[in-house]
C-alpha cells in the first residue's frame, strides 16, 4: 500500500504488478509518501512537488 500524507489527510492506493502506482495532485507542495506490506518494514519518502510556468 502506499499512502500520500497531506496537511488535508491522507489519500492512499495500490501498486499494480510492477511496483508502479498513480494518484491524484494535489495543490499542496510538500507531502510524506508512505510505503508499507505486511512483514516489511514501513518506509517513507518526503516529496515536494512545485509547478513552473502556466499550466
Amino acid at each position: 500500500m502506499v499512502k500520500k500524507n497531506l496537511r488535508s489527510g491522507f489519500i492512499s492506493g495500490y501498486t499494480d504488478k510492477k511496483g508502479y502506482f498513480k494518484m491524484e495532485n494535489k495543490k499542496e507542495s510538500v507531502a510524506d509518501l508512505i510505503f508499507s506490506l505486511g512483514g516489511y518494514k514501513i518506509d517513507t519518502a518526503v516529496t515536494v512537488w512545485t509547478q513552473h510556468g502556466k499550466k
